[in-house]
């Protein structure tokens, strides 16, 4: 039979997991957005802070959501009017020791911000199951949270948003 030990432990990763989830699930629409810092795989240092002039696009990916926020980001850069784009991959689960390996398989890329630890993502209410896509307005209210794959159909409210965010400045 266990020790006590070994049931506090028990009971102590379940609270840190659900209390994760319930981090992760606050990200909602009209709410302030967190104000960051990354480096990208350049080593040059990206800060989001507010106000800014543009609406602000974020996409965060990890791991089995490359693909989707790949997509995303092309069909961004093809239809939206001036805004500031922000690619982020999720990278918590790479070793330290392999980090290098890791900023050189994107040396080819444009620029992604690279958020080793995921205390951005979570801040962000991204859980790494896909991609996330947030828009926000220059002074960093959310107006909108989307989880999943690109569409013509996501697309277009993405554009909406935009438009209409334009329009009344």
């Amino acid at each position: 039979m266990p020790r006590p030990a070994y049931w506090r432990l028990v009971c102590l990763l379940v609270i840190c997991l659900l209390n994760r989830q319930k981090a992760l699930a606050q990200l909602r629409a009209g709410e302030s957005a967190p104000r960051f810092s990354l480096a990208d795989q350049f080593g040059q240092t990206t800060t989001l802070d507010f106000p800014v002039n543009t609406p602000v696009i974020i996409v965060f990916a990890g791991r089995s959501g490359r693909a989707e926020a790949q997509q995303w980001v092309t069909a961004l850069l093809q239809v939206t009017r001036p805004v500031r784009l922000l690619t982020v991959a999720c990278t918590g689960w790479v070793p330290k020791l392999l980090q290098g390996v890791v900023r050189r398989a994107f040396a080819e890329a444009k620029p992604i911000l690279i958020n080793w630890n995921n205390r951005v993502a979570d801040s962000y209410g991204f859980g790494q199951t896909t991609c996330r896509l947030v828009v926000l307005t220059g002074i960093g209210h959310v107006i909108i949270v989307d989880d999943g794959p690109y569409s013509p159909k996501r697309l277009t409210a993405v554009v909406h948003a935009i438009t209409q965010l334009q329009a009344n400045n």
